[in-house]
């Protein structure tokens, strides 16, 4: 996870998965208490 400006925030290496892609971009945006997850089409 970045800050937006390339500085990282948290990462972590899954061994094993099997999600067809070896990586995707997802945002998240604070709503409230809770967060949103977006793919970059939806931003």
């Amino acid at each position: 996870m970045e800050d937006g400006n390339d500085n990282v925030l948290a990462q972590k290496k899954i061994e094993f998965t099997d999600f067809p892609l070896d990586q995707i971009t997802l945002f998240a945006q604070r709503y409230g208490k809770d967060y949103v997850v977006m793919l970059p089409s939806e931003c």
